[in-house]
């Protein structure tokens, strides 16, 4: 099977403004892109500008809570969960505008206090939710897990803790993505 690579744009050309970043990533052979956070902009905006571009959006993540206080994700935050589900319409609005097929649902950060395996009970509960919901709608709904080094803290550092969560859910829209830089 061939290798599909799409260019992450909120890493990469990240020296343009993002309307630039898509003709940048067409103009050195992507096909596609993806984009972790960019709810800065409307969902309009960004489907004309990588239709513009000729250009799949493959991906992009879920809104990830209050970066600036330390979150990276609360599907696992027990308590958040009308929060979560509301994140996960906002989502799939971004998902339809720009044609894509899949959400990156984050863990969260386990908060300090909080024990693993509630904070794991709670993302099993909304993986479920988030899977059967996007399902309805189309999107697949993916996880990850991340290393150690970029997020301390994260519920999901190790490959057999993402697969137990999608063990956990047994639903077939629910998939683990994996980033080179977290192997």
């Amino acid at each position: 099977m061939p290798l599909k690579f799409a260019a992450n744009i909120g890493w990469m050309y990240t020296e343009l403004p993002m309307a630039a970043r898509f003709a940048a990533a067409k103009g050195h052979g992507f096909r596609a892109v993806e984009c972790p956070l960019f709810y800065e902009f409307e969902p309009t905006q960004l489907a004309d500008w990588h239709g513009e571009a000729g250009l799949a959006f493959i991906m992009f993540n879920a809104p990830p809570g209050d970066m600036e206080a330390g979150e990276y994700g609360i599907s696992g935050l027990p308590g958040r969960e009308a929060e979560f589900q509301d994140s996960i319409a906002t989502a799939l609005d971004y998902a339809q505008a720009l044609g894509s097929g899949f959400i990156h649902v984050l863990a969260g950060i386990v908060p300090e206090g909080e024990s693993r395996e509630r904070c794991f009970e709670t993302y099993v509960a909304n993986l479920k939710w988030a899977a059967e919901t996007c399902a309805a709608a189309g999107v697949g709904v993916l996880i990850e897990p991340i290393n150690t080094i970029e997020r301390p803290g994260y519920l999901t550092t190790l490959t057999a803790e993402a697969r137990a969560a999608v063990d956990a859910v047994g639903h077939p829209n629910l998939g683990i993505q994996f980033d080179f830089h977290n192997a």
